[in-house]
């Protein structure tokens, strides 16, 4: 007997769900018109509600029974070349269209697949496999591995590693297998321009990454739980940088603040983007080697410092009062 590879109705409650993260998301770009406060008598029927075109081009079409292309190729969680050919035929497959670093719906469509998979006793690599695929093809495979330890930390059986498939892959392939499932989305940029590449675990920005915040604030190093963890490095619009320890999206811990613009160079301890104690340095223009150093205490600058002058300059050292 031969065995046809179809898109079964399994599929119809996933698509439900997943028109409807989709749906949500994107309407929650139109802003609601002003309310107002209407007599009995009025409320008989209100105006007709346009849907926002950009819903023109989202959607999910059934396409039950029909043949997945399973040819298609596709780049797994290790780096290795793979086809859907390798998943779909053997056993029952649970296939998820996301992107790995969806700051919201993805991640919660993820969640509560294995938040269900935790209630039945069949498990992934022995009963079935979960192909997971995403739909963004500037995404990698160290971006999919990270997104693979993180769901397999959360589901808690750490054996079934060999079920559990995130997958990359070129646009025209990604293209194929949505219009294929008839999985319809539209791409849209983050509000206020934020961005985040790096690792995730359940959902939240965790390991090594990169996230440029709405004001162009650039933060590299490593994240734990959605904020910077450890030492980072920051790069700021001006051209300003700070490399230290960080308390969400603020500098505070240990720390050293430089504006090139002027020669300034601001370390020790920081709170809340604020040097509180430690030394501010300056290296005015004129490229003469000197170093002005002064205290800082409670947050205020010491009224006394030192220049510090170049090696082999007769004035080594001098002390001041006020500015300079």
């Amino acid at each position: 007997m031969q065995c046809q590879i179809t898109i079964r109705s399994i599929w119809a409650r996933a698509a439900a769900v997943a028109t409807a993260g989709i749906v949500g998301c994107l309407l929650m770009l139109a802003q609601p018109a002003g309310a107002q406060v209407s007599t009995y008598g009025d409320k008989a029927k209100g105006p007709d509600n346009d849907a926002p075109s950009v819903l023109n081009g989202v959607g999910i079409a059934q396409h039950l029974n029909q043949q997945l292309p399973l040819s298609l190729a596709f780049t797994d969680d290790a780096g290795k070349a793979v086809r859907l050919s390798d998943y779909f035929g053997k056993k029952p497959a649970i296939l998820a269209l996301v992107y790995y670093r969806c700051p919201m719906l993805c991640s919660e469509e993820l969640d509560g697949l294995t938040s269900a998979l935790q209630m039945v006793r069949y498990k992934p690599g022995k009963d079935f496999s979960v192909v997971v695929v995403s739909i963004d093809p500037n995404e990698g495979t160290d971006l999919a591995a990270a997104k693979k330890r993180g769901y397999l930390k959360r589901y808690g059986h750490l054996e079934t590693a060999d079920g559990w498939h995130f997958l990359t892959g070129t646009q025209a392939n990604i293209d194929a297998l949505t219009a294929a499932v008839g999985f319809k989305y539209v791409k849209l940029e983050a509000p206020g321009g934020r961005h985040y590449e790096g690792g995730f675990v359940a959902g939240q920005a965790s390991g090594q990454g990169v996230f440029t915040s709405a004001s162009g604030k650039r933060i590299e190093g490593e994240f734990e739980g959605g904020y910077p963890k450890g030492v980072v490095k920051v790069a700021l619009p001006n051209g300003d940088t700070y490399e230290g320890e960080m308390r969400q999206l603020t500098f505070d811990g240990q720390g050293r603040y430089v504006r090139p613009a002027n020669g300034d160079v601001w370390e020790g301890r920081f709170a809340m983007d604020e040097l509180s104690e430690g030394t501010w340095l300056h290296h005015p223009d004129g490229g003469d080697g000197r170093t002005c150093v002064r205290e800082v205490k409670g947050g205020e600058l010491a009224p006394t410092g030192t220049i510090t002058y170049a090696p082999g300059d007769a004035k080594q050292r001098v002390s001041f009062v006020g500015a300079f």
